[in-house]
């Protein structure tokens, strides 16, 4: 699964579940300090309700005014409310409600506490990164599926290339099938990596060193002689055979 929005909002894991439980409880008490108009509430725990594996619904049961805030909303984007962007017409209406229960509105109250609510979800959002970052990154080792799972798979296929150009006594190091080191999980892998690496430098630099030592095939073999080199020593020079014609 790569790693979008989408799936940083809605990973199944059990741990980012977890922090948006937590929120739910932070936004309540928030709403309660603040006084947040009930429908208000309502429509934030629809577009909450989606991360926590249940669907927006399609008729979300409100007054006229709220639903066509709830829709508005929607246009921004399924996920606009969890990165800040909230409609103008929710301080609107909260200073409308704030208004009607003859509560304090007269030093910016709604604005307020929607700068609260937006930071109460960054503070989620944050944890959840700090989250999937220490997935990504498989900081206790035991993924099979992480970003540093795949490097250090990648890093050690580079190896498994590199065999050809070491000491045939040193490629035993890969006899085990690269194949196979898939199914380790990161520790496994960053192990045989740290064991690996150093054999495998060592080894193209000696047999390279080697290389330069040796004398190239055709040094082992006398060169060809010529013709007539053979001819002179063997006695056998080119003469017009009618010359040796004993007469009659």
């Amino acid at each position: 699964m790569s790693e979008d929005a989408t799936h940083f909002l809605r990973c199944s894991h059990l741990d980012r579940l977890s922090i948006f439980t937590a929120l739910q409880t932070r936004l309540a008490v928030t709403f309660n300090e603040r006084h947040l108009d009930p429908y208000l509430r309502r429509i934030v725990w629809l577009f909450l309700d989606q991360y926590l594996d249940n669907p927006i619904l399609p008729n979300p049961n409100l007054p006229s005014r709220y639903l066509d805030l709830f829709h508005a909303q929607r246009l921004l984007g399924p996920d606009s409310i969890m990165f800040g962007f909230f409609h103008k017409d929710w301080v609107s209406i909260q200073d409308g409600y704030l208004k009607s229960r003859k509560l304090p509105c007269n030093k910016n109250q709604s604005v307020s506490v929607m700068k609260i609510l937006a930071s109460t979800i960054f503070g989620a959002l944050h944890e959840l990164w700090f989250l999937r970052n220490s997935h990504l990154h498989d900081a206790d080792g035991t993924s099979l599926h992480s970003y540093r799972h795949s490097q250090l798979l990648h890093e050690i296929e580079a190896l498994y290339d590199l065999a050809p150009s070491m000491l045939a006594s040193d490629r035993a190091i890969f006899h085990y099938p690269l194949d196979k080191r898939r199914s380790q999980n990161t520790n496994q892998l960053r192990n045989f990596l740290s064991f690996a690496r150093p054999v495998v430098k060592l080894s193209v630099q000696q047999a390279q060193d080697m290389g330069t030592n040796f004398k190239s095939i055709d040094e082992y073999f006398r060169p060809t002689i010529p013709q007539h080199v053979i001819d002179a020593i063997l006695g056998n020079f080119s003469r017009d055979p009618s010359s040796e014609m004993v007469p009659d």
